[in-house]
């Protein structure tokens, strides 16, 4: 071979080397950035539909949002507010302000070692031994351009800020401590100013920027479910662990009972799904928050921490039946477009009967003989909707899009909606039969919200299929179609059915009375 053939043949050998080398430095990369990710960015074909449903309007939790131009500054402050008064909980018996800062700092210290020590490979189902900084790191499927430091502080302050909240609302609401919960010992005074009472660090009323105004609070608690603002739930439960957990239990009250994280976390959004943000209700955006029922008397049971990826995750399995995603995908069937309407199986016949289990869809059709012996039923559960289900829908669909072995339930559902609902008429029928209860301003508006939400949306796995192939059977039936169409004729618009009815009773008394007259004629 030529010396010409043996260059190209070297030259042709290190491209190729070259190019391997760059298939292993991307293969690193997507290892690095999506095997542990549980916390993204809403993909850009279901952000454009509705972005304000996607972004943080007060708080930004997370590094997503950090820098967001419509984050106000103020609130940061809020933040680093809220991390000190947990810490001032825990500190509440001692007298001497310097040993309360002693022990403020021995807290923080330890929760910062904690997050830069190695943990077990199988906790967190990895093959290496990494800190718990560089797994919070890995949980968001972006290139995080922040050091160890930086991130171990942002996990901090947000984290604690959470934890209070949680903390302060749960007790404010279950624990009927009114006077105390807006009590706490305040930062000591060192200036010559400072009375004496302050110096012993007694409690004094204080404002708070986000309980004190019910719009604030509410804009907080849709901020804290985004998809794009959440933390790992790891982290919220180490910090948990050497804050909440650790709060002594005032003797007069018997507050704060032992509640696990979860329980605070059921507890603080059963007051934002609530169409009256009240307490009293038990009303939920979609209707089988059973947990929140036992949260108020503290009989949850605790997951672990790495069970969940997040708070909306927590909230997305309060919902579902089983609770692990392997447990049910394997109950879904591919799926395909069919042809429901709600206002055609009514007139069929069929009765809609709300439910209380997001995994309790059913067709009913039972019974012998005539048609009216026939049970006609479609069981599906009740949704209320306020202006907060849009963007609550819409996050819980995103998770489920984006993220691993989470099971499509609220995908399965929003379709089967989206199936029903065709028309202003179809939302009617459902809200007649107590299945829809609208709280917006027309049922258009309903019809356009579920109309929407899967747009851009990809659903392989439905739930219900089985039940909506059946309901769609039996809805192309010629004796359904025949029954469909005379409930039309004389239920849905019964005056031109009665117009047509005198009109042919007219044309017979008619037709009597002219061949009444002939035969009489002819008599003669």
């Amino acid at each position: 071979m030529s010396q010409a053939g043996n260059e190209v043949k070297q030259a042709t050998k290190i491209r190729a080397k070259t190019i391997g080398k760059k298939f292993n430095n991307g293969t690193e990369k997507i290892k690095s950035l999506y095997s542990f990710a549980r916390i993204y960015k809403v993909p850009e074909d279901l952000r454009k539909l509705n972005e304000c449903a996607y972004v943080p309007r007060l708080i930004a939790i997370g590094p997503l949002h950090r820098k967001g131009k419509h984050i106000r500054k103020p609130m940061q402050d809020v933040k680093m507010d809220y991390a000190n008064r947990l810490f001032l909980r825990l500190t509440k018996g001692i007298a001497e302000p310097e040993i309360r800062d002693e022990k403020k700092d021995e807290l923080l210290q330890e929760f910062v070692e904690k997050m830069k020590c190695t943990v077990k490979a199988e906790k967190y189902n990895t093959e290496e031994e990494v800190t718990l900084v560089d797994m919070a790191k890995k949980y968001y499927g972006e290139d995080l351009k922040l050091n160890d430091d930086d991130m171990v502080e942002m996990m901090l302050v947000d984290g604690c800020f959470i934890l209070e909240l949680l903390y302060a609302d749960y007790h404010t609401n279950y624990c009927q401590v009114h006077e105390d919960s807006g009590r706490i010992p305040q930062p000591i005074n060192r200036g010559k100013g400072g009375s004496r009472g302050h110096g012993r660090g007694c409690e004094q009323p204080r404002a708070d920027p986000i309980c004190d105004s019910i719009l604030t609070a509410n804009i907080v608690r849709h901020d804290l479910m985004l998809l794009e603002n959440q933390i790992p739930f790891f982290v919220l439960e180490h910090l948990f662990q050497l804050t909440v957990a650790k709060i002594p239990v005032d003797p007069t009250t018997g507050c704060p009972p032992k509640l696990s994280l979860e329980d605070y976390v059921r507890s603080y959004f059963s007051q934002f799904l609530s169409l009256e943000g009240g307490q009293s209700s038990d009303h939920c955006i979609l209707s089988v928050c059973d947990s929140t029922k036992e949260t108020k008397q503290g009989k949850t049971e605790s997951g672990k921490a790495n069970d969940y990826y997040h708070i909306l995750h927590l909230i997305h399995r309060s919902y579902i039946p089983g609770g692990e995603g392997e447990e049910t995908e394997q109950n879904s069937k591919k799926h395909c477009e069919l042809m429901l309407s709600a206002s055609d199986l009514h007139y069929a016949g069929v009765k809609f009967v709300p439910t209380t289990d997001l995994h309790k869809v059913k067709f009913i059709n039972k019974g012998i003989g005539c048609w009216q012996c026939r049970t006609l039923a479609f069981q599906i559960p009740t949704i209320y909707i306020s202006k907060t289900t849009e963007s609550f829908l819409r996050n819980v669909i995103a998770l489920e899009q984006c993220s691993p072995r989470v099971p499509r339930y609220f995908t399965s559902y929003a379709k089967l909606m989206d199936m029903f609902i065709n028309s202003e008429q179809d939302v009617r029928v459902l809200k007649n039969d107590r299945v829809i209860y609208n709280y917006l301003s027309t049922d258009e508006d309903v019809r356009d919200l579920f109309n929407k939400l899967c747009k851009e949306v990809v659903l392989e796995d439905f739930h219900f299929d089985e039940d909506c192939r059946e309901a769609s059977m039996f809805n192309m039936r010629w004796q359904t179609r025949a029954v469909r169409y005379v409930n039309r004729l004389f239920v849905a618009n019964p005056w031109p059915a009665l117009a047509f009815l005198i009109g042919i009773a007219a044309f017979a008394i008619t037709v009597y009375h002219f061949g009444y007259a002939i035969h009489a004629r002819y008599r003669r």
